[in-house]
């Protein structure tokens, strides 16, 4: 029974680590909406049959069919997608980038 339970303790774990998020009408996903900057996101498209489609990153950047992109500053961004061929045309999910601060504490090691 020890087994069983590792592996599916496992299988929670590795399934939590490549979570997806998903845009507000299920178009695509992405792998992070919140982390600290500099911030990789990589986009799954799942309605690849509907592009060449433009990207936009909330920050002035985008293109078309960008599915990977890298957030150097903080910041709440609303990363579009317009599906030319589709309607409504544009989906979207908000991604919220923050200071990538150290934190204030110290570590010591003592006797007794």
């Amino acid at each position: 029974m020890n087994k069983y339970f590792i592996t599916i303790l496992a299988l929670l774990v590795s399934g939590s680590l490549f979570a997806q998020y998903s845009s507000d009408l299920g178009r695509f996903e992405v792998d992070f909406i919140k982390g600290c900057a500099p911030l990789d996101i990589t986009i799954n498209n799942l309605d690849p049959a509907n592009c060449p489609c433009d990207v936009r990153f909330g920050d002035g950047g985008g293109g078309q069919n960008l599915f990977n992109y890298t957030y150097t500053t903080p910041g709440t961004y609303t990363l579009e997608i317009d599906y030319q061929s589709l309607i409504p045309r544009t989906d979207f999910i908000v991604i919220e980038v923050v200071d990538n601060i150290l934190p204030d504490f110290d570590i010591l090691t003592c006797n007794n």
